[in-house]
């Protein structure tokens, strides 16, 4: 049994709550507040990562910028507390990896319209986060996660058209790159975490009213 849990696949259930508040903060300027849950369970080969991760964050708006443009900042904190023992220790000593961390997320991320004519519209965006991650960890054996600390940068460039009133087509390109410290306790050649990472997208949205109540229908109702 134990071969095959050495090469079974890791499978993950995902479960996210959100909620988020906005409230105007001025003229041309939106404050918020936003929290995420998620929920993770693996399969029971896996079952010391499952994890629950708390997120909360602020974010401030400008959206009455030239060209139809807007700005937006966001800053927060994340925890993540993973499970770490699938219940096969021996004298209740744990010997599964921790993967438990908290950090940072920021980001920017802007939009405008660069020309109109007629029914087509023509805009870009651009997005910049960042995130840390702070393993927790306090098994020396922990070789991947012990005195473990993360950083990744991602940027994202966005390319839209529209034709009115229903047809858009966004076109995008993603790089990110993730830096991994890792402590004393691993492998003095080892890179683990260290990626780097490039996508390009392509979204297609139609967008209309399905149904809607005529005027005249409306004022027939008491």
């Amino acid at each position: 049994a134990l071969g095959d849990f050495r090469y079974s696949r890791a499978q993950i259930d995902l479960q996210i709550a959100t909620a988020s508040w906005k409230q105007r903060a001025g003229r041309g300027r939106l404050a918020g507040l936003a929290y995420r849950f998620e929920r993770r369970r693996y399969n029971s080969e896996f079952r010391e990562r499952n994890a629950g991760l708390h997120q909360g964050e602020l974010s401030l708006d400008w959206n009455r910028l030239p060209r139809r443009g807007d700005v937006g900042l966001h800053a927060g904190y994340r925890a993540s507390k993973a499970q770490a023992t699938d219940g096969d220790e021996v004298g209740g000593v744990r010997d599964d990896d921790d993967l438990s961390y908290h950090g940072l997320v920021a980001g920017i991320d802007g939009r405008m319209e660069f020309t109109r004519t007629g029914p087509w519209r023509l805009g870009g965006d651009l997005g910049y986060l960042m995130e840390t991650r702070r393993y927790e960890s306090k098994l020396t054996t922990d070789r991947y996660h012990f005195d473990r600390n993360d950083v990744l940068h991602a940027v994202e460039v966005g390319l839209r058209i529209g034709y009115r009133p229903h047809w858009t087509m966004r076109g995008s390109f993603r790089f990110q790159d993730n830096a991994a410290h890792l402590g004393t306790s691993a492998p003095p050649t080892s890179d683990s975490g260290n990626y780097r990472v490039k996508q390009v997208g392509l979204a297609i949205e139609w967008s209309g009213d399905l149904w809607q109540r005529s005027p005249e229908s409306e004022e027939g109702n008491p």
